[in-house]
């Protein structure tokens, strides 16, 4: 899952990369079509509307932002074996999630409105998953002292930009 290609696109215009992505989302396929013709990007960035299971070739890095948390625990073995299967050796994987560090409940709010379908995974069994395919963590940041700050400008924003936002939204 590419999302909207920001990071496709970023990795192509700053760093030159060759990046590839798929996306389940029917608008997010048409805006990433469409940003690769306005950012002239054909041959280097491709966007397939498929499933990742799907997904074929062999890569240096494979990044995934935020997508885990819809993939739903019992499908974690199988989208580990994909990953591992997609990264050539030596490869490098780097998966960025909401997670937790205790095996709870997710927030049903968030599951309504932020996440629908939201399984958020508990650490342990991220890595216990990722140890299965021989993968070996790194490294780890948790994001969670920080997220405070982040909301806050968040709110800050969308006061500045109150009027403009029911212009567009009604």
């Amino acid at each position: 899952g590419c999302g909207f290609g920001g990071m496709m696109f970023y990795a192509a215009e700053h760093y030159g990369a060759v990046v590839s992505g798929c996306t389940l989302s029917r608008r997010q396929y048409e805006y990433i079509t469409e940003q690769i013709a306005f950012r002239k990007l054909e041959g280097r960035v491709t966007v397939h509307f498929d499933d990742y299971r799907n997904m074929t070739g062999q890569f240096d890095k494979v990044v995934r932002i935020g997508m885990i948390e819809h993939v739903g625990r019992r499908f974690h073995p199988v989208y580990f074996a994909k990953v591992k299967s997609l990264l050539k050796e030596g490869g490098i994987g780097v998966l960025h999630m909401v997670g937790k560090d205790a095996r709870i409940a997710a927030d049903l709010w968030l599951k309504k409105y932020i996440f629908p379908g939201l399984e958020c995974p508990f650490i342990g069994d991220i890595f216990k998953e990722m140890g299965k395919v021989g993968f070996v963590p790194v490294d780890m940041e948790n994001l969670r002292l920080h997220y405070s700050k982040t909301l806050e400008w968040w709110s800050m924003r969308f006061e500045e930009n109150l009027d403009k936002i029911r212009s567009l939204s009604g």
